[in-house]
């Protein structure tokens, strides 16, 4: 399993499997980090989820989910390379790491 992770299992270890698998479903490109693209998806497939209704994703996205993306980098891109990667992802959980995600 590491190796299908790119080595990133460390960074991962405290992570329940609803997180991980929350992490790898979203990112698309399997490269260990959510982009703007995969955090725009993520947001959508989130208020379908738990919103029960489905919004179009669009491109470029309405001025609320730049705002809502621009929040998410700003407060969690900790290293300010415009992705979240695990370790970022891990930290944004904070208190609620044992929690449902």
């Amino acid at each position: 399993m590491n190796d299908h992770l790119g080595g990133k299992i460390n960074s991962m270890k405290n992570m329940t499997p609803k997180q991980l698998l929350f992490f790898h479903v979203q990112d698309l490109d399997k490269n260990g980090k959510l982009d703007g693209d995969e955090l725009i998806k993520a947001i959508t497939d989130f208020h379908e989820e738990f919103h029960g209704s489905r919004q179009d994703r669009q491109f470029p996205p309405s001025p609320e989910l730049q705002n809502m993306l621009d929040s998410i980098l700003r407060d969690n891109d900790l290293n300010m390379d415009g992705h979240i990667d695990y370790n970022e992802f891990l930290s944004a959980q904070g208190p609620r790491r044992h929690s449902e995600l």
